[in-house]
């Protein structure tokens, strides 16, 4: 393995978190070095069994797709959260001075009806607590169940089908659970920061990150929400569609090799670079539709022929999940790994190689060595594993 590296690798995290927005948290945090103990119910967390399933070449277990790509290199440790012991056993870990972040992705108030109140889980002065719901811990919507598309679409973020029947666009990517996950690492490295150059302690109050995702899409869709709030008159029309992909220049075009391209070519001298190109293969680009015209010349030439090209006239191919880790701009830069059980994408702003090595923990593969660092003597643990409070994998940690 590795030598861990990173400006975190001295932070340790303890991930109470389920599903993909906490962990996708811890991810990020990860990726800066620090170390991530996650605490998962003895069945493990949900995400574990949710399909489509990639195998672990390392100890041969399936986990599901959605736990894969946010938990290599994290330990797990399994712990029967329904009984008075087990959840006395979380509650230590919560409360140890051990973590220095820990996050929860609970219902509001669910945490404080287990007994894990904020207040002793931050009682050493320089922990934090991140809190990540869908609709943050307070106002009308902080019990209501939600997903993804829950909380785009309170931040404005979806388009309205035009007419009953209309085909439905979403997102293809998990727009508030990722930007929540980066958004809530942002807050906790923040904070961290603060609690480091702060001349006096700060009060527990002021070290809990409440993360909304419904917010966090919220942030991401500002320019959207300011443009499509104000009365415009038909140049500002004109610029708001802009973006839209009814824009000849800004939308997507099929190829000769049944690929697509983006072109995003919005400066004129962009245009006129692609212009040249069409005038190249005998496409006439005055006085007639420029999308059809645009349409015409991609047709006639492969994506890769277009892309090289037209590179400096912001055209790029629309990559698939295989092709990313083909493509030279992110083998350079190593952004992903790719294996025969799928194609890995590195944490935002990642440090080092280490997050390349696929390490995903089995469930309850690290309890006894979390257990033994936080102070609990060799005895006393296999008295829990024994009593079924805490499962230890036998996959060797």
């Amino acid at each position: 393995m590795s030598k861990v590296t990173g400006p975190l690798r001295n932070i340790k995290v303890l991930d109470l978190s389920r599903l993909l927005p906490g962990p996708a948290l811890s991810w990020a945090l990860k990726g800066q070095g620090a170390q991530v103990d996650r605490v998962e119910a003895l069945g493990g967390d949900l995400a574990r069994n949710l399909g489509p399933f990639v195998k672990d070449e390392r100890t041969g277990a399936k986990h599901g797709a959605y736990f894969a790509c946010v938990n290599s290199g994290k330990r797990s440790i399994a712990v029967d959260f329904r009984s008075d012991r087990g959840l006395e056993l979380v509650k230590q870990l919560a409360c140890s001075d051990r973590y220095d972040v820990v996050i929860e992705g609970f219902k509001p108030g669910s945490l404080e009806k287990m007994g894990l109140l904020p207040s002793d889980i931050l009682s050493h002065s320089h922990k934090v607590l991140a809190r990540i719901s869908g609709y943050g811990q307070t106002g009308p919507l902080a019990y209501a169940p939600g997903h993804d598309i829950n909380y785009v679409g309170m931040a404005g973020g979806l388009r309205q089908p035009t007419h009953a029947g209309a085909s439905v666009e979403l997102p293809k990517i998990q727009v508030a659970d990722m930007a929540g996950a980066v958004g809530g690492a942002f807050g906790v490295t923040s904070k961290l920061l603060e609690i480091a150059t702060s001349s006096s302690p700060l009060p527990y109050s002021d070290r809990v990150i409440d993360v909304s995702l419904a917010e966090a899409a919220l942030s991401l869709s500002s320019p959207t929400v300011l443009l499509d709030s104000i009365e415009m008159d038909r140049e500002g029309e004109i610029a708001r569609g802009l973006l839209s992909g009814t824009y000849p220049f800004y939308t997507l075009y099929p190829t000769k090799d049944n690929k697509w391209v983006a072109v995003g070519a919005i400066e004129p001298k962009f245009q006129a670079e692609v212009g040249e190109e069409m005038r190249k293969k005998g496409v006439k680009v005055e006085g007639k539709n420029m999308k059809k015209a645009l349409a015409e010349y991609f047709a006639m030439v492969d994506s890769d022929e277009a892309c090289t090209k037209l590179e400096n006239a912001c055209v790029t191919p629309v990559l698939t999940a295989r092709q990313l880790a083909l493509h030279p701009h992110h083998v350079e830069r190593k952004s992903v790994v790719s294996t025969d059980n799928g194609v890995y994408v590195k944490p935002p702003a990642a440090e080092g190689t280490e997050w390349r090595e696929l390490n995903l923990p089995v469930l309850g593969e690290h309890s006894r060595d979390i257990l033994v660092e936080n102070g609990y003597e060799m005895e006393e643990i296999n008295k829990l594993v024994t009593d079924g409070i805490v499962e230890q994998s036998a996959v060797s940690a």
